[in-house]
């Protein structure tokens, strides 16, 4: 038995970098590898219970150092592929397994490092963690190494499992990359456990069509392959995920031949902000230029303009340059009167939103469609892509955590569209009374959830560029604490601090800003903490700042808390409070949250409007 494994070993293909594992000759033309030709529709693989862990990002690896081509922390997949992981993913959450991946589409540039690292002096730095029993001047001849790899076609992924509530990755009998004949998924290990682990990931990942690569235990490809003749040489970054590009991408309101129709000549009412704009002009003039009767305006948090600072006045007025009356529907006057309504033969919402629960403007939708409903004016919802609308993570709300910073039983973050959600709270019957708003959602065209989506117009004084926007689910929760998110400067959600924190390097003292934070969290102080600009710009949800902050600023719970009730609020639950004062980790508090996530995807599936790949 033991001299058939060291045969077999001889053609083993650590990470794909052989023949044996390309399903494609070594000496096939480097011609067929893709640069301009054909376009990968490669999307990223993310989810609350998938790790992105890419060794060759790192040193952590064969060679030793980050590989060329790998620019960014980030797992590109064909779209098909990266569909079928998470419906791995999801199965195996209900088991309370995670999935960790190592390496997914690798581009030939990675490759040719490989190749050059291969014809290097030995130098021993990683012999022992990965090629203990091998020599690196035999890496072509004993097959390891390759002039191709088959993760370059984009369907092939390395990974390993994770228990959800430890953050634990499961015993496989050996690491990952190790060049030995050991890591054979079926080699006798001699481990009940070993072998358990190995067989349950390998028949979660054949459920769903991917192929093990047998030789390897943590090697799998989807089939049939989308590009299986293709060899493709982008870098590993999130400028290269696939997205239909910006200048095919219409939002609702640039769609008129969509709405005009049923809007021309009658009266309307307007419920917009400084987002609202057809190209470069403002929804108010453009639909006044159409020959719209708009006959008032409905202004929601930061008002018409955007400028007002969250939670300032909002009050009732008149548009400066349309001179049309503005109706206030913020500070305790979410609904609009029967007064405001009764002339109107539609209301038109087109607000551009981040995709958080606890921005309020999903809030003011709810009112709105509660209105439309209870006085029988339709509602004409104009669809903006959601800039965080490429995942779904966090608690969902409990009722009794029910506020205007949190309406639905949703996730914080809850991946949809205001034109999905709009459909979702009809549809789900959140109104109250026997009326469903009567609701038309003018899409956007063009759009997938998977986009990067940078905001043309800043959606709030305080959320000034994409980053902000990314960063803020994570440290929105931050405004039920004594941790300044940097509001009172120019950098607003791009900064952590707190007067007594000694940990960061970065300092900063909040000041009145005009219009977007009149009275800042630790007004005139010095503060010591973290400068997150250089944040990964495609950013998500996580508990880790808050986890570390929590210890950071050396007061007690209740101190750091400092406003608790409206944590939870934020939060649509006080568990998440227990747990940190309680000493859980992120693991364990996320896998509290996978059963309601799971439901959730399930129960929003009738409303999507967009694809999600």
């Amino acid at each position: 038995m033991n001299r058939l494994w060291k045969r077999v070993a001889a053609i083993v293909a650590v990470g794909c970098l052989t023949a044996a594992c390309q399903d494609k000759p070594v000496d096939a033309p480097q011609s067929g590898i893709e640069k301009a030709q054909t376009v990968p529709q490669f999307v990223s693989v993310d989810a609350s219970n998938i790790k992105v862990a890419m060794r060759y990002f790192t040193k952590d690896n064969l060679a030793g150092e980050p590989l060329d081509g790998y620019q960014a922390n980030v797992c590109l997949l064909a779209a098909e592929a990266e569909a079928a992981l998470q419906k791995v993913a999801d199965s195996l959450a209900r088991e309370g397994l995670g999935i960790e991946v190592f390496d997914c589409y690798r581009p030939q540039s990675a490759v040719n490092h490989f190749v050059r690292w291969a014809a290097a002096p030995e130098d021993h730095s990683t012999k022992a963690d990965f090629y203990p029993r091998e020599e690196k001047s035999q890496m072509f001849e004993r097959g390891y190494i390759a002039e191709r790899s088959g993760h370059s076609r984009g369907s092939t992924v390395d990974l390993t499992l994770y228990r959800l509530d430890s953050g634990k990755a499961l015993d496989m009998g050996t690491g990952f990359d190790f060049m030995d004949e050991r890591s054979a998924t079926e080699y006798p290990l001699g481990d009940a456990e070993a072998m358990a682990n190995r067989f349950k990931l390998r028949d979660a990942m054949s459920a769903e069509g991917f192929v093990n690569y047998s030789q390897e235990w943590w090697h799998y490809t989807f089939k049939p392959e989308p590009y299986p003749d293709h060899y493709f040489d982008v870098p590993v970054d999130h400028a290269s995920i696939w997205q239909v590009q910006s200048d095919s991408l219409r939002n609702g309101a640039e769609q008129p031949e969509l709405y005009l129709p049923l809007v021309k000549d009658q009266r309307v009412g307007l419920v917009v902000n400084q987002t609202s704009r057809v190209g470069n002009t403002h929804l108010i003039d453009f639909l006044r230029d159409k020959n719209v009767g708009v006959e008032r305006i409905f202004a929601l948090e930061h008002g018409v303009r955007g400028n007002v600072e969250n939670g300032g006045k909002v009050g009732d007025g008149i548009d400066g340059p349309s001179g049309l009356p503005i109706v206030s529907l913020y500070g305790g006057k979410y609904t609009p009167t029967p007064e405001s309504l009764a002339d109107l033969d539609w209301l038109i919402f087109d607000i551009q939103d981040v995709g958080v629960r606890f921005y309020t403007y999903i809030s003011s939708l709810h009112y709105l469609m509660q209105a439309c409903a209870d006085h029988g004016v339709p509602l004409l919802v104009m669809d903006r892509p959601n800039p965080n609308g490429d995942y779904v993570d966090g608690p969902i709300l409990e009722d009794e955590f029910q506020s205007f910073v949190g309406m639905h039983p949703i996730p914080l973050v809850h991946g949809m569209t205001v034109g999905e959600l709009a459909q979702m709270i009809n549809g789900e019957e959140w109104l109250e009374g026997e009326n469903q708003c009567a609701l038309t959602v003018i899409p956007v065209a063009g759009y997938r959830k998977s986009m990067a989506y940078g905001l043309p117009v800043k959606p709030s004084p305080n959320l000034p560029n994409d980053l902000s926007i990314r960063l803020y689910p994570s440290l929105g929760l931050f405004e039920g604490t004594t941790v300044s998110v940097g509001r009172g400067t120019e950098f607003p959600f791009q900064a952590l601090g707190h007067p007594a924190d000694r940990e960061g390097g970065f300092v900063f003292t909040p000041q009145p800003v005009p219009g977007a934070s009149e009275n800042p969290k630790h007004k005139g102080l010095e503060l010591h903490g973290d400068d997150l600009r250089s944040a990964d710009p495609q950013s998500r949800f996580s508990l880790e700042p808050l986890l570390s902050w929590s210890q950071r600023t050396g007061e007690a719970p209740q101190d750091f808390f400092s406003r608790a009730a409206f944590f939870d609020k934020l939060a649509g639950t006080d568990a998440l409070r227990k747990a940190i004062i309680a000493g859980q980790d992120a693991n364990q508090i996320r896998a509290s949250w996978q059963e309601g996530l799971m439901a959730f995807r399930t129960q929003r599936q009738p409303y999507l409007l967009y694809p999600e790949d």
